[in-house]
């Protein structure tokens, strides 16, 4: 298989919490704590929340299982920036929850937000 080179010839933030120009519209949405410019990115006509490692519903190192949670505090940079950004996605428009780590997960967002926060 031959390698491939690839190089980026320019780099555009993105404005947080306006929908970009791509299909389904997604939101960044800032949620740093797990790493400083951690973001998640909401997909709002579906309900969607791609939370990154943010909120989390399983780690293989979690001591917790399975179902809402936030990693396990060696993979963030600062905990209290963590639990911040998982308070931060409480009232976001979601009902369907794609983390970075375990399983995808309907519910209304408010209530695995208050799980995470409360394990």
């Amino acid at each position: 298989m031959p390698h491939l080179k690839m190089s980026l010839d320019e780099v555009t933030a993105v404005e947080p919490h306006v929908p970009l120009d791509v299909p389904g519209g997604l939101v960044a949405v800032p949620t740093p704590g797990h790493t400083r410019g951690h973001t998640a990115y909401l997909m709002p006509a579906a309900g969607v929340l791609f939370s990154g490692d943010t909120l989390v519903t399983g780690h293989p190192l979690s001591r917790l299982g399975t179902g809402a949670q936030r990693l396990p505090s060696v993979f963030n940079e600062s905990e209290a920036g963590v639990t911040a950004a998982v308070a931060s996605l409480r009232d976001l428009p979601a009902d369907t929850l794609a983390p970075g780590h375990g399983e995808l997960v309907r519910a209304p967002l408010v209530t695995l937000v208050d799980r995470a926060l409360n394990r």
